[in-house]
C-alpha cells in the first residue's frame, strides 16, 4: 500500500510540474470566440478539461484531464480489488473489479484524499470554462516586478 501511495503521488507531482508552455500563447485572444459556451460547460461536466480543450486552451485543458484521469485511477485502486486472471475462451484475460467490503485506515485516507482533491478539480474545471470570456491578460512591468490585469465578467 505504502508503495502505491509513492507512485500515486509522483504520478501526480510529475503531471503538475509539466504544464504546457502553451498557456503565454493562450492569453493572447481571438477577436471573435469560435466556440458555444453552453456546449464547453457540457463538455467539462461529462469529462474534465474536454472543455477547456473545445475552447482553445489546449495545455490546459490536457492538464486537467490527466490530473482527473489519475485521481479516478488512483481512488479505484484505493478501494477495488482487480482480478486478471485468465478466464479461457474467446477473450483469455479477465477484467474483474471488486469493492473491498472493508478499508483499512491507510485506504480510508487515500480514498477521502483523492475524493477530496477530485472534487475540487471538478469544481474548479466547471468555475475555469464557465467564467472563461476569452480576455486578453495583460502584464506589464512594474517598478517591483510585474503586474497582471485580466477582466472577469460575471
Amino acid at each position: 500500500m505504502k508503495s502505491r501511495g509513492i507512485i500515486l503521488s509522483l504520478l501526480l507531482v510529475f503531471l503538475f510540474s509539466s504544464f504546457s508552455t502553451a498557456y503565454s500563447d493562450q492569453a493572447k485572444p481571438s477577436p471573435e470566440p469560435h466556440f458555444s459556451k453552453p456546449f464547453a460547460i457540457f463538455l467539462s461536466v461529462v469529462s474534465p478539461g474536454l472543455g477547456q480543450i473545445y475552447t482553445g486552451q489546449l495545455g490546459k485543458g490536457i492538464s486537467v484531464w490527466g490530473a482527473s484521469s489519475i485521481l479516478v485511477m488512483g481512488f479505484l485502486t484505493t478501494v477495488a480489488d482487480f482480478d486478471f486472471r485468465s478466464t479461457g475462451g474467446a477473450f483469455p484475460f479477465n477484467i474483474g473489479m471488486q469493492f473491498k467490503p472493508v478499508l483499512t485506515t491507510e485506504e480510508t485516507f487515500w480514498a477521502v484524499s483523492l475524493g477530496v482533491t477530485y472534487a475540487f478539480l471538478y469544481v474548479y474545471n466547471i468555475l475555469d470554462i464557465s467564467l472563461y470570456e476569452n480576455q486578453a491578460v495583460t502584464v506589464l512591468p512594474t517598478s517591483d516586478g510585474f503586474t497582471a490585469e485580466f477582466s472577469v465578467r460575471f
